[in-house]
């Protein structure tokens, strides 16, 4: 029996490195051996602008082509293609069934449009799917789509019995895989051992997940859906003769994207130690965010003696009320001392935290954003989006639609509305242009071009056409802050052809623009600044 191995298409405003990664794909492949198999990505090297779909077709008085690094997004695309693959060779290998990985429950209508285009091909073939998205809900996937079965949870446990029962003919139950007629949402936590997921990337990046599952309870969180409660960790024996077989490049960034890999101290500090005896030149990274909570003395001594380049930190929240319903068991306070230590090695330090929680309130977020922007840190703001069979979306009246449960669709989930969460996320992407200015900076743009005359016309007008001689996107971005603060709205800064523009202000929520605009002077670090 042969295997083939898939991802799919997916639409939105912008992909990561790590949505672009098909060695998911390759590591699949291994798993399932000895069966025969063959990978075909159809996201890479593939991607193109689309019309933003109907269901989102709110968001698109927001998207102007706005050249300041503060912009909100310029256009929609899709990754990827059903069709970009090689037919000749999918039919010469002749496979008896399809494997796709599926890894966000967001991107449903990809997975529907592959499995649609692979049983035109031959309606004979037998679909399984799995990742992240199906662990969530497989009777969704289930009931609306081609797929035959549904791996929820890791693969590693039941996948290759199930390809076994194919083979075989059997029809014996396997836990945590459904079919149409067996969607009974009950789902078992394996204890399992499995090979530690490690990729080279251009010579340049080697991406690490080492660790399966989390014990926390976290209400948002869909960790414990995916990879199940039981928090695992793979061999160390095995992570070093994968690094054995791995080619070795100078200058590499070791990127480790566990969720939880910082939970266990001592098998953080083993992996450590085996990265820094097989790599003479690289740095360190968890740019999935790291539990902050698990950062002690020591633990950051250590990642600083391991060249970490920057600090990925994930917060949620401050509110304390916010923190304690959705379950994270810190305060404010915790997260001082931990960026006071880490304050001392002067380097990068990137905060996450959720905009547009179910019981969040305007303050609580707006509070959030001001006591980040005095720390100094980049702001990584994440509307927030639920995932099915979460905990809690028990407490969201839904109806389920995948485009809306996307971060980048702003949907209004709770009391914060879409016009809302989008001035949050501009206002967070506000701060971090600003914060990489002077006030010097300010004087120099003020002499260098007609400021004071823009400032003047836009105080009367939603916009106006300018000329801007040779200016480059960081000056353009000074003018626009420049601007934004002086009329207490934010500007963008659309180019209609050469040194030609249109200084245009964000459809924002105004009161809440204002009130933002106008503390954020009062902060130290921004008094600075002259108007």
């Amino acid at each position: 029996m042969k295997i083939a191995i898939f991802n799919h298409p997916f639409t939105d405003f912008y992909t990561s490195p790590d949505r672009l990664n098909c060695r998911i794909l390759e590591y699949l492949a291994d798993i399932i051996k000895p069966f025969k198999s063959t990978v075909f990505d159809v996201v890479k090297n593939r991607s193109e602008r689309i019309e933003i779909p109907d269901d989102l077709k709110y968001l698109k008085e927001f998207m102007l082509k706005d050249q300041s690094t503060y912009s909100f997004f310029h256009s929609y695309c899709k990754f990827g293609d059903e069709k970009n693959f090689n037919h000749k060779y999918f039919k010469e290998f002749s496979p008896d069934v399809i494997l796709i990985t599926s890894f966000a429950f967001c991107y449903f209508e990809g997975f529907r449009m592959m499995t649609e285009y692979l049983k035109k091909i031959n309606r004979n073939l037998i679909i399984i799917c799995g990742g992240a998205g199906p662990s969530c809900y497989p009777e969704y996937y289930l009931k609306n789509s081609k797929t035959d079965y549904v791996v929820a949870g890791p693969a590693e446990p039941v996948l290759k019995k199930l390809l076994f029962n194919i083979k075989e003919k059997k029809k014996n139950r396997l836990l945590n895989v459904y079919h149409s007629g067996d969607i009974n949402f009950l789902k078992y936590d394996y204890k399992y051992d499995f090979k530690p997921f490690i990729a080279e990337k251009k010579s340049k990046i080697v991406q690490m997940q080492l660790t399966r599952g989390c014990p926390k309870k976290c209400s948002y969180c869909s960790v414990r859906l995916t990879a199940g409660n039981i928090f695992l960790k793979s061999k160390i024996k095995k992570i070093k003769d994968k690094l054995l077989n791995l080619k070795k490049s100078e200058n590499v960034n070791i990127d480790i994207e566990d969720d939880n890999i910082s939970y266990d101290k001592d098998y953080l500090i083993k992996v450590l130690r085996l990265i820094k005896s097989s790599f003479k030149n690289y740095t360190l990274s968890f740019e999935n965010g790291i539990d902050f909570t698990t950062l002690d003395e020591e633990v950051i001594r250590i990642l600083v003696l391991n060249n970490i380049k920057q600090w990925n930190l994930s917060l949620t929240a401050i509110n304390p009320e916010v923190l304690k319903k959705t379950g994270r068991n810190y305060n404010k306070k915790n997260f001082d001392d931990v960026i006071e230590k880490l304050m001392i090695y002067k380097k990068m330090i990137i905060v996450y935290f959720i905009c547009g929680l179910p019981d969040d309130k305007e303050k609580n977020i707006l509070d959030s954003l001001l006591y980040l922007a005095e720390k100094n840190v980049l702001i990584g703001i994440s509307s927030f989006y639920p995932v099915p069979n979460t905990e809690i979306i028990k407490n969201i009246d839904i109806k389920i639609n995948p485009q809306f449960m996307k971060g980048t669709s702003f949907y209004k989930w709770g009391r914060i509305s879409t016009k809302k969460l989008i001035t949050f996320f501009m206002i967070t992407r506000f701060i971090n242009a600003t914060n990489k200015l002077l006030p010097i900076d300010f004087k120099s743009i003020v002499k260098k071009f007609s400021i004071r005359d823009f400032q003047r016309k836009l105080s009367d007008n939603d916009e106006i056409q300018v000329i801007i001689i040779n200016a480059s996107r960081d000056e353009l971005t000074l003018i626009g802050i420049y601007l934004s603060l002086s009329l207490n709205e934010i500007i963008g800064i659309e180019k209609i052809r050469d040194n030609e523009f249109n200084l245009k202000k964000y459809d924002l929520d105004k009161k809440l623009v204002k009130d933002f605009l106008n503390k954020l002077l009062k902060i130290e670090k921004y008094s600075k600044i002259k108007l």
